[in-house]
């Protein structure tokens, strides 16, 4: 019986002993806070409206900065990229980051299959959502957020 509970001991400490940086989870984790309004200006220039999409984050390895492009914005309408941005360079940390962003996407053209892009008649809506993810410094994908339904007003 003694024997038994020394290995058990044993064992206990080897997993122990193992389960250090290895076994946590690389890629980064995000989550949705929220919009600051649900409806956009419709433009190609980005410079008519501008959406505040704000998200936090934790990384858990520490390395989610350093990398010039490492927040992705799809428009879920194509899934094309709309954007890349970047989160600043954090400092190093061995236990990891957590953090919020607060990012800017600016608006686009509403998309009928009729008409060509921005040329769509006074009064007439668009709806669209994005979807965010970011990536660490050795390419590990966050999970995917999604913004909820915007209107763009297409005039």
């Amino acid at each position: 019986m003694l024997r038994l509970f020394i290995a058990t001991i044993i064992l206990i400490s080897l997993n122990y002993g193992c389960s250090d940086k290895n076994n946590i989870n690389s890629a980064p984790q995000i989550t949705y806070t929220g919009i600051n309004k649900d409806t956009l200006r419709q433009g190609s220039l980005g410079i008519e409206d501008t959406l505040v999409v704000a998200f936090s984050f934790i990384d858990l390895d520490g390395d989610l900065s350093g990398n010039p492009n490492n927040i992705e914005v799809i428009d879920n309408r194509t899934g094309e990229l709309h954007v890349t941005n970047a989160i600043p360079d954090l400092p190093a940390a061995n236990n990891g980051n957590v953090g919020n962003v607060v990012l800017q996407i600016p608006t686009l053209c509403c998309l009928f299959d009729d008409k060509p892009a921005c040329s769509n008649p006074d009064g007439a809506l668009d709806t669209l959502s994005f979807s965010i993810s970011v990536f660490d410094a050795e390419g590990n994908e966050s999970n995917m957020i999604t913004t909820q339904e915007i209107t763009i007003i297409c005039n």
